[in-house]
């Protein structure tokens, strides 16, 4: 896993988080949401059709 970070104008919105095919559906993409939360203060999502299930599993606003 290669984590890179990106620092938008509004640090509290994560506007992308990419995860390889193989390397889903073990939790990585729940820790890496965990530690932007926990550690970069993340509080607001940008979700498109692709990712809403994902999300909608989380505390987050979209």
């Amino acid at each position: 896993m290669q984590l890179r970070e990106y620092r938008p104008a509004d640090c509290q919105r994560l506007e992308m988080l990419f995860l390889a095919a193989d390397e889903r559906g073990v939790g990585l993409g729940r820790q890496m949401l965990e530690c932007a939360v926990r550690h970069y203060g993340v509080r607001k999502l940008t979700v498109n059709a692709q990712t809403v299930g994902f999300y909608e599993h989380t505390d987050l606003s979209a």
